[in-house]
């Protein structure tokens, strides 16, 4: 049975040097490497909401995290909006 190291990355330079040391320790054990990030949703997005208080009382809201530049995201969503 094949061993397995998983390392996660996340975009620094601490994540970037784990998975260097994933990918030596892997080689040394003949090891498959498995490497993964996390995602979750940003906490601004309920945050903004919560801030809102009694405002916001009485209004249906559709919450929706999309991935991707701000320009595209909100295109697409707005194109059937009033």
């Amino acid at each position: 049975m094949m061993a397995t190291i998983v390392a996660g990355v996340d975009g620094s330079d601490g994540g970037q040097e784990a998975l260097r040391f994933a990918v030596r320790e892997a080689r040394l054990r003949g090891a498959r490497l498995r490497v993964v990030t996390a995602w979750h949703m940003p906490a601004g997005l309920e945050a903004a909401l919560a801030a809102l208080g009694e405002q916001a009382d009485g209004v249906e809201i559709e919450r929706a995290v999309r991935i991707g530049q701000p320009a595209q995201v909100l295109a697409g969503p707005a194109r059937d909006a009033d």
